[in-house]
């Protein structure tokens, strides 16, 4: 029936970081979105990811981004699956930049891994994250993953 489809919530979990363009991809979004709707994005932060390979490299690690590994634990930072890299306030700035605003911009939930370890790294990673969020009044944003919560306007 040539009805447009329009949604109230949409959600980009781990997914804009796999995109060579992130930017059109919201703005296809925000043209399905009512106004007033929600859009809800997680994405890595790649400032971990590059502070972790910059103490790898410190330590003598030949390759710190562990790109030549059969296993790379480094999230954020992963070509060719990861084309986009972001950090809090670029990515406040995609999410403006296609007519959003941002409702609340925070760590991420963790998601467990089965590997116990890596678990156990993002929940410490976590925890010291949102002691930082807390002592700067949500001010400083630092996390194994954000999430933004937005509005259309």
């Amino acid at each position: 029936s040539g009805e447009k489809r329009s949604f109230d919530v949409i959600t980009i979990l781990n997914v804009l970081e796999h995109l060579k363009h992130p930017r059109t991809a919201l703005e296809s979004l925000a043209a399905l979105s009512r106004r007033h709707s929600l859009l809800v994005v997680v994405v890595p932060d790649a400032r971990l990811h590059a502070m972790m390979a910059k103490v790898r490299k410190v330590l003598g690690c030949r390759d710190p981004y562990w790109m030549d590994s059969e296993y790379q634990p480094v999230v954020a930072i992963d070509p060719p699956y990861h084309l986009t890299c972001f950090e809090p306030r670029t990515l406040r700035f995609l999410i403006e930049g296609c007519g959003y605003r941002i409702l609340k911009l925070a760590n991420a939930p963790v998601i467990s891994n089965p590997e116990r370890w890596k678990s156990v790294s993002k929940a410490a990673v976590a925890a010291g994250g949102k002691f930082l969020s807390a002592v700067t009044w949500g001010k400083l944003v630092v996390g194994y993953s954000t999430i933004a919560i937005a509005q259309k306007q």
